[in-house]
């Protein structure tokens, strides 16, 4: 029985091939990923939604070898900028397999916008991001907006800037309202990428300029930037 959790396991890595096609690395990736919970000591593991199944197993196997049971703080996975992919393979629960399959990754190039990226950087990504007129599903510029935005500002308003000839500037106050107006093809596709990139290279540039100025953080940044990313 827990053999077959830790093939369940498998999903979370993105794995497209059937289960019955996985490797016994497959296998072991999902028992280094539990092992590392206990080896760090961690009694709260905050991950995503795609890593819920190792916290479970965690959680199963822990008080097993004499460990504890982690308590699980699952978070949203945002969409990569690629927009909705689907995996094949998996039937448990095809939404969240979705979600997985379709999630920022490092290792998937330009999918995400990374806390280091420069202001041109955020740009060139945003601007070539899935985000289909009056498309609100599966739309990672809204979900950025949702998830990002909105909750970094709080109650201040979002401000569309656009051309006079295209209604002129438009303030926002809520996620909500800012859904309606583009499902309802109020506001173009540019103009809402335009202003998530000047939103998110406000949010991003303290992060960013901390990593340039402070000696250590920089020294870091160059190890884990150097480190080979495998998918």
């Amino acid at each position: 029985n827990v053999l077959k959790r830790f093939i369940r396991t498998a999903e979370m890595m993105g794995r497209e091939e059937s289960l019955d096609k996985l490797t016994g690395a497959n296998i072991i990736y999902s028992c280094m990923q539990v092992a590392d919970i206990f080896m760090l000591g961690a009694k709260i593991t905050q991950l995503g939604m795609d890593q819920r199944k190792i916290n479970m197993l965690a959680r199963e196997v822990g008080p097993k070898l004499g460990f504890w049971k982690p308590i699980i703080a699952s978070h949203h996975l945002l969409i990569g900028l690629q927009g909705p992919v689907k995996m094949g393979g998996f039937e448990q629960n095809k939404d969240v397999d979705v979600e997985i399959s379709s999630k920022m990754a490092k290792s998937i190039p330009k999918s995400y916008i990374s806390v280091h990226d420069t202001p041109n950087e955020i740009k060139e990504k945003i601007s070539e991001a899935f985000c289909p007129p009056k498309v609100v599903e599966g739309n990672p510029i809204l979900e950025i907006c949702k998830h990002i935005i909105f909750r970094k500002l709080g109650k201040k308003e979002m401000t569309i800037e656009r051309p006079a000839k295209f209604g002129g500037d438009v303030s926002i106050h809520s996620y909500g309202e800012l859904e309606k107006m583009f499902a309802e093809g109020k506001l173009h596709p540019a103009d809402l990428k335009a202003s998530v990139t000047t939103e998110l290279d406000k949010i991003l540039k303290p992060v960013r300029e901390h990593f340039e100025k402070n000696k250590k953080a920089k020294e870091l940044y160059h190890v884990v930037n150097e480190s080979k990313i495998t998918r």
